[in-house]
């Protein structure tokens, strides 16, 4: 079950148990509120919400989301060998996805830009 609850500072805290445990996030627009609480459930209701509890790491969440696409078998055959590359590969891979930061996003990015340069480069 989720609410909204107004506070003294004029802010908004949405509260939900997505996964058992109380989640709440604070917000000074009401509708933001709304629209974030409908976001859980809708993730929820979907199969897609991810909390802390979930041991799932990005490699195999990305295996199950592969696995869940409608590709032709040439497409499913290159989308495999571009996770076991690019994700399995990495330090990413390896980490639980609800544990994963923006910041360590960026890195990975950075990683495979630096990669695929000195692929095109020659530098292997």
């Amino acid at each position: 079950m989720s609410h909204i609850q107004k506070r003294a500072d004029h802010r908004y805290r949405a509260a939900a148990r997505p996964d058992g445990r109380d989640r709440s996030r604070t917000f000074t627009r009401k509708a933001d509120a709304e629209r974030h609480l409908a976001a859980v459930e809708e993730a929820k209701s979907s199969g897609t919400y991810v909390g802390d509890a979930n041991p799932i790491t990005v490699g195999d969440y990305s295996r199950q989301w592969a696995g869940t696409r409608p590709h032709r078998p040439t497409t499913a055959t290159r989308v495999a060998s571009m996770i076991s590359k690019h994700i399995d590969g990495t330090k990413i891979g390896s980490m639980r996805l609800a544990a994963v930061r923006p910041s360590q996003v960026q890195a990975w990015v950075s990683d495979r830009a630096q990669v695929s340069h000195r692929a095109r480069c020659g530098f292997w």
